[in-house]
């Protein structure tokens, strides 16, 4: 069974304020996105005032860091005030990783011409991490490249939000993966802006991983899952659409005839992207909507409990994971026996249940699925 701690400081200062105890932990990470955080506190201990705990979870001004057998594993800032429950004493913390942050900054004015898209992700976080008060501990590397310039300007004016941005820029084609890493340095907590060209995780089989369900012989190691719709309905046809810092209207589209003429309806889609100063660029945003959005997704959860092979260290958010399910859904082979679905998904979440007097609880998710 993991030790865990659960460290609180001050964002200002780095300034440890408390290790606290928790009950019913449970964090996670996502694949270019943000994963959150949920803890709750005794309120009635003898050993632990009220005020002392008050002091340790100040929402917006303080980081809560999630060390595991003495290494850090998950790192954030809580952006809402606990709540508290009369009828059980219990005070419930929620956080969100760092990069969560950047949901609530906006981009300066600023213009990138040629730029490699990795640096570039690194300029628009540290282009407000610059200002007093804008500095969230989130370490960069510009120096790591894809080999993929793009342009970009932006007017402050706009507050377009960084990790909007960021999202956006990683979404064209030939894009990027990114992610936060938390480790120790120093004595302190260090939190570093991950980049992958093309991808974060191991290809293939490179990572080891196997997710098996059984219905009906048992011995796999997932307990449960489900399979459902992944709520991006497909599009035959696409517009990427943007505004330029002179008021000029930029639109992009991409037909798929392919899809029409299996079958398919037409069904349009348009989003808006800010920073975008010409129309190759925004062309390939339509694009890459165009390919995304080709088919019918599905997102699928596994849960499982730590066991040998499958525990933190031995997966990695970006991963591929063989999968192998017998079941109703998916039923067997009745002459081989094969698995009825046998395939890699990719690990595209993780959300982890720490557990207060048992094994660490896992849930998986693997998205990026197009069934048809």
């Amino acid at each position: 069974m993991a030790t865990y701690r659960y460290l609180f400081y001050d964002i200002s200062t780095k300034r440890l304020i408390d290790t606290l105890p928790m009950e019913q932990v449970s964090y996670g990470w996502e694949l270019s996105g943000v994963g959150t955080f949920t803890g709750q506190i005794p309120m009635y201990s003898d050993d632990f005032p009220s005020q002392r705990i008050a002091d340790a979870v100040l929402p917006y001004r303080t980081k809560v860091f999630v060390e595991r057998d003495g290494m850090l594993v998950w790192g954030g800032w809580i952006n809402a005030e606990p709540g508290y429950d009369s009828s059980s004493g219990i005070l419930t913390v929620t956080a969100e990783e760092t990069l969560g942050y950047f949901a609530v900054r906006t981009m300066p004015t600023v213009e990138y011409r040629g730029v490699d898209q990795l640096p570039m992700a690194c300029a628009f976080l540290d282009s407000v991490q610059e200002e007093p008060g804008g500095d969230m501990w989130m370490h960069t590397d510009p120096s790591v490249l894809s080999g993929r310039v793009r342009d970009r300007s932006f007017s402050q004016y706009d507050q377009s939000p960084v990790l909007t941005a960021l999202t956006q820029l990683s979404e064209v084609i030939d894009g990027f993966d990114f992610a936060s890493q938390v480790v120790w340095v120093g004595g302190l907590p260090h939190e570093s802006l991950m980049l992958g060209y093309p991808r974060l995780g191991r290809v293939g089989s490179a990572s080891g991983v196997v997710f098996e369900f059984n219905r009906f012989v048992g011995g796999g190691n997932i307990e449960t899952y489900t399979w459902a719709d992944a709520g991006t309905p497909m599009a035959t046809r696409s517009w990427a659409n943007t505004e330029t810092d002179e008021g000029v209207q930029l639109t992009a589209r991409c037909d798929r005839p392919d899809l029409i003429a299996d079958g398919y309806p037409i069904m349009e889609y348009g989003e808006n992207f800010d920073g975008i100063v010409d129309s190759a660029t925004l062309q390939a945003h339509a694009d890459a909507l165009g390919a995304y959005r080709s088919g019918p997704r599905v997102v699928a959860h596994f849960t499982a409990v730590a066991q040998p092979g499958l525990q933190i260290g031995d997966f990695q958010l970006g991963d591929d994971v063989l999968v192998r399910i017998s079941d109703w859904r998916w039923p067997p082979d009745p002459e081989t026996g094969a698995p009825g679905f046998i395939g890699y998904l990719r690990i595209t979440g993780v959300s982890v249940t720490a557990g207060d007097e048992g094994e660490e609880q896992y849930e998986f998710t693997c998205g990026d699925i197009i069934t048809h």
